[in-house]
């Protein structure tokens, strides 16, 4: 991000705020900052690789040039169009005439990891090795390395081989994911079928059934009758109450009533949901009382009755300051203070948070929670009049966490008070060595599987590639984090990302400088510079949404029926279709676009190129109606109705709380990382200048909140 004129001048200062526990105080040279300019903003070696490997590689590989050593003096020129040379041909039968009388020569073959690669391409490339099925048949039957090539001949020559190596299957990199039918539930599949086989779970034996995760399905499979309205939901919940009390007692009830007080509350059914947990507030043994007191508090706060939610948020706070969600409460407590300019009551909320997360190792930490601390600490600090520490805060926030959307705040702040533009942290890190880095896969097998996926990336064979880097293993984070550059230069960027956000970040720290930059890929690039020119969006905010929505998979489909790069809803696209004029559009373009949008029932929306031109369409047109890219991405995610609900609750120039009080969880996560998004795609790419929206939104940042008229959102 280049360095701009601040518009420090609407700042706010105060009074000198209280100091700051010696455990997470900070000066400067515990975060060391370095310029920009100073540094390349990825290691050069790292660049070459990927230059050599990834799939978006700009030119092919000169494979006269490449290694020829071993194996691969036979290989290579099997690549190229013209294949072996007439001498190449005999080297190739005298290399396995001899493996028929040297016995060392063939155990040094069995041990190849490119032997069965060998084979396959001999086959493949119609090459006559005599006797040649007795070499393979050989090969198959008696080596120990496991290999695509190798269940690939094992499959087509399985009279040659055991049944069991003929019939072995691609490994799955394996997934972190909750029970499948709960999560087929929550798409809203098969209710009926899965609250049947929940009901017949819950006739088991209570030892075999947890309170916990049992209340979990039931909320699963109400969540997924959410169309037929709150009565139905509320109806569930009534339903599921005799058997879970005859499991787990009558102490369940609270729980129960809890989940049907969210319901209502869901429906705006506020005074039944508030007499079903006043109950539970007044009773002080009751064990659900804390959650029903954090439901009531943003039961108070989403009616703007702000002064019963602080004192609900601070009776929970300090009863239950060990609770799962303290850090949430406190939160939003901070930002109910901050609203009112309670400065020294912002800084002691977020004291409490960056204390308790300090004391958590560092992989360990939340980076919501700390960084939330870290960036409204420093704003309380700086309308106390504290610049030095303010600054302290945000210094460390953009290097502990330079990767979230609070990190990218605080780094913006930092280069804004310095008038210095800084290099995205960690600055100095090792050297990228392929030895070095891929060190992980040190054993043989592993060694196997990372040879042949390398030989196959380098000769753009990637779905072979695939199974080698699908088979390798992920058990220690070295080989999380040599794995997903792996899959990023594949082109498999979901399970890159997936993968590289398990690599702890004491680990993160320490890898070559632009790794990060694997978690940001730009593929369309000509498709997407092209329509955002025609209408004057920057890039980088195009290619952030993006890769928020479908990870750059023009195969992409939500449950809700969301589909393509951009995750567009078919009578959207429709719309914007019917709309599309020149310059942005030809004629025949448009015939196009319409006839796609009518006649295969969204369908066409697979198509990279059309999804391109009218996502970026339908993204201009909410730039154009909403003047701030915060409410257009909330529009965009939620929709126009919530959007505009939330603008009238909100009413504020101070963007930042508007945020933090965006009441769908998920649309408030899905801003927060697009903007970080957008932050990082300028550190890495800086394809275009600032995007003007953008512009005006972060030097306003520290606007304070005050009720402002409607259509002062209107950002000119």
């Amino acid at each position: 991000m280049r360095t701009r004129k601040a518009a420090w001048f609407l700042l706010l200062s105060g009074s000198i705020g209280t100091a700051y526990d010696a455990k997470a105080t900070l000066t400067p040279e515990d975060y060391p900052l370095v310029k920009a300019s100073e540094v390349e903003e990825i290691d050069p070696a790292l660049d070459s690789w990927l230059e050599t490997y990834s799939v978006e590689r700009s030119k092919p590989i000169p494979l006269s040039e490449s290694d020829r050593t071993g194996l691969r003096n036979f290989l290579v020129p099997m690549q190229t169009p013209q294949g072996l040379t007439r001498q190449g041909k005999k080297e190739l039968e005298s290399y396995f005439g001899k493996l028929e009388t040297d016995a060392t020569l063939w155990q040094q073959f069995q041990q190849d990891p490119l032997a069965s690669v060998l084979l396959e391409e001999i086959l493949r490339s119609n090459v006559k090795i005599k006797n040649f099925q007795v070499y393979l048949g050989r090969y198959l039957q008696t080596s120990t390395q496991k290999s695509g090539a190798q269940i690939r001949l094992s499959r087509s020559f399985y009279w040659l081989v055991p049944t069991s190596a003929s019939t072995a299957s691609p490994p799955e990199r394996p997934r972190k994911s909750p029970v499948d039918w709960v999560q087929q539930a929550l798409r809203g599949k098969n209710c009926d079928e899965y609250q049947r086989n929940l009901m017949a779970k819950w006739q088991q034996p209570p030892a075999s059934l947890e309170l916990e995760k049992e209340i979990e399905y039931g909320d699963a499979v109400v969540r997924c009758n959410k169309n037929k309205g709150t009565s139905f939901q509320d109806h569930l919940w009534e339903n599921f109450s005799p058997a879970l009390v005859k499991q787990f007692g009558t102490p369940v009830l609270s729980w129960l009533a809890i989940k049907r007080a969210r319901v209502l509350w869901n429906g705006n059914q506020d005074s039944g949901a508030w007499q079903m947990l006043e109950k539970i507030r007044n009773t002080p043994e009751d064990p659900a009382r804390a959650d029903a007191l954090l439901l009531s508090a943003r039961m108070k706060e989403n009616t703007n009755a702000e002064a019963e939610a602080v004192s609900l948020y601070n009776e929970f706070v300090t009863q239950f300051p060990t609770h799962a969600d303290a850090g949430e409460a406190q939160k939003a407590l901070a930002s109910l203070y901050a609203k009112d300019e309670k400065w020294s009551d912002v800084l002691r909320l977020c004291e409490a948070i960056l204390l308790r997360e300090d004391s958590k190792n560092a992989d360990d930490r939340s980076p919501s929670d700390a960084g939330f601390s870290l960036l409204w600490g420093g704003r309380a600090y700086h309308n106390l009049g504290e610049e030095s520490k303010a600054r302290e805060f945000w210094a460390r926030l953009m290097t502990e966490y330079y990767s979230t959307y609070y990190g990218a705040l605080g780094q913006y702040l930092v280069e804004q008070m310095d008038k210095q533009s800084y290099a995205v942290y960690p600055a100095y890190t090792q050297a990228f060595k392929t030895s070095q880095f891929f060190g992980a896969y040190d054993n043989t097998e592993n060694t196997g599987f990372l040879t042949r996926a390398l030989f196959y990336m380098e000769t753009s064979r990637w779905s072979e590639a695939r199974y080698e880097i699908q088979a390798l293993g992920e058990e220690m984070p070295e080989q999380k984090a040599a794995k997903s550059l792996l899959l990023y230069a594949l082109g498999d960027w979901l399970p890159a990302i997936q993968l590289f956000g398990d690599v702890p970040r004491s680990l993160r720290n320490t890898l070559p400088r632009g790794m990060e930059r694997i978690v940001f890929p730009r593929r369309y690039k000509g498709e997407v510079l092209a329509y955002a020119e025609k209408v004057k969006i920057d890039p980088d905010f195009v290619f952030s949404l993006i890769r928020q929505e479908s990870v750059f998979n023009p195969n992409a489909s939500s449950p809700a029926g969301a589909k393509g790069l951009m995750q567009l809803m078919e009578p959207t696209a429709k719309r914007e279709a019917a709309s599309l004029s020149s310059p942005y559009a030809t004629h025949k373009e448009k015939n196009y676009a319409v006839g796609m949008t009518k006649k295969t029932k969204g369908q066409g929306l697979f198509n990279s190129k059309l999804n391109l031109m009218l996502g970026v369409h339908h993204l201009n047109g909410l730039l154009e109606k909403y003047k701030n890219p915060v409410f257009t991405l909330s529009a965009y995610n939620a929709g126009p109705a919530p959007t505009a609900r939330w603008m009238e609750k909100y009413p504020t120039q101070d963007i930042l709380y508007f945020i933090e009080k965006i009441p769908y969880k998920e649309t408030q996560g899905y801003v927060k990382l697009i903007l970080r998004n957008y932050f990082c795609y300028k550190k890495w790419y800086a394809t275009s200048k600032r995007f003007p929206p953008i512009d005006k939104i972060l030097d306003r940042l520290f606007v304070h909140a005050k009720p402002i008229e409607p259509s002062a959102y209107a950002l000119d």
